[in-house]
Formats: structure tokens, sequence, C-alpha cells
């Protein structure tokens, strides 16, 4: 913790994300199971965190336990927030990184209730970026369910589907996610998370993004499984 500035308040299952703007890079706390705060700090040239503030960046209108990411569409960067329900956020990043209004309008909103989902954004050769969504709880079940939407040329969320696009071969929520590109191609990881019975799972699998940016499979086999459960 040395030389690293600490969250003024305990964050709950709260999403960090990271954007460098300008050539200054800035941490973005965001929300919680019980909270609503977004925090702004700098990351300074040795890799030390700021201060976190509130100061000028907008805040989320209820709490909620999904994921968070930034994206930069046309050299704008935006804030979007997977919230409680079906909800789903976009805010503006300015050029000072300040986060704007927190607002679900022009977003397309989760086909179902997926609380606990994680989310993975990736920019095609084309240009156009693709948003993958997958898992989650219902109120009373862990999903199955993957989704892909398109970002617009305004960094809007467009259109939620499950066609074409391979399902979790298990129902899970909480999972950890990455996108990685390796030699041209995009792949997913899904690792770990909760499974039926709030049981913990150690699983990791793999898809593939094909030319289409669609997910083919979600396959654990040659993928080395995580030691313990998560």
């Amino acid at each position: 913790t040395t030389s690293q500035a600490q969250l003024p308040a305990i964050s709950e299952q709260g999403y960090a994300s990271t954007l460098t703007l300008g050539g200054t890079t800035y941490l973005y706390t965001v929300g919680g199971a019980t909270s609503t705060t977004v925090y702004k700090a700098t990351i300074d040239a040795s890799g030390n965190i700021g201060t976190f503030s509130t100061t000028s960046q907008g805040q989320l209108p209820s709490n909620y336990v999904g994921k968070s990411m930034i994206s930069t569409t046309a050299g704008t960067s935006y804030l979007y927030v997977m919230g409680y329900g079906i909800a789903f956020y976009r805010a503006t990043i300015d050029a000072s990184g300040n986060v704007g209004t927190i607002s679900t309008s022009g977003q397309t909103q989760l086909p179902e209730y997926m609380y606990a989902a994680q989310s993975a954004v990736m920019t095609s050769v084309g240009g156009t970026q693709y948003m993958y969504t997958f898992g989650g709880w219902n109120g009373s079940t862990y999903l199955s369910s993957a989704y892909k939407s398109t970002l617009d040329s305004t960094g809007n969320v467009v259109g939620f589907t499950t066609v074409s696009q391979g399902q979790l071969p298990y129902v899970r929520g909480y999972t950890g996610s990455t996108v990685m590109s390796i030699n041209g191609t995009n792949y997913i990881y899904s690792m770990g998370g909760l499974t039926a019975g709030s049981s913990y799972i150690s699983t990791v699998y793999k898809t593939t993004i094909d030319s289409s940016q669609n997910m083919g499979s979600f396959v654990s086999t040659s993928q080395a499984q995580l030691p313990l459960l998560t």
C-alpha cells in the first residue's frame, strides 16, 4: 500500500477500469452491492495511485453488481455500466477524464435480468466494436446465456442477440472474463465464478471470435484450470 491512495469507503463487489487520455492515466472505481459512488484517481509516472475523488464525476442512479468497462468510439471515450436487473448505462468521459452523467438513454437494455454478469469489449478489423455479455443470475438461478451487441458510431449499445453465439456450457455468475488478440484471432476467456447451489467453480473456458465477430463454443479443452475454487 506504500504510496498508494486508499479508497475513502469500503467497496463491495465494485469494478475498476483505467483510461489514458492525453498522456495521463486515470483509474475509475464504480459502485458495488451497496454503493452508487464513482471515484476517479490519477496514476502517476511511477504507477502510484493518487487520491480517489468524486468531484466532477457522474454518479450511479442506483447501486449495482455488474461489470463496468471503458471503450473509445470515434475518438470519444465512454464508461459502460451493467446495472442491477436489466439496466445498461453509459456516460461520456471528457478530455479531463471526468465521467459525465450516467444514463440509460439511447442504450439497448439487457434482454433478461443478468445480475452479476460479465462483459468484454473489442474492436473488429473493420473498426466496428462489439460487446459480449454472458452468464449472471436472474433472481432465482444462474444463467448460461451469451449475447453479442454492437456499439454504434456514437458509442451507443445496439441490440443483444444470441443468434449464432456459442452459449456457456454451464450456468454461472460472478465469473472473471478477459478478451485477447493472439496472432490476429480474438479469444474470450471465462474463469471461475458461482454456479447452481451457489457453489464456487474453478473451470476456465475459451471461445474463439470468428470473422463475423460471433462467439464459438466455450471449451475447457487444452485450457489450464484454476488451482482453487474462485
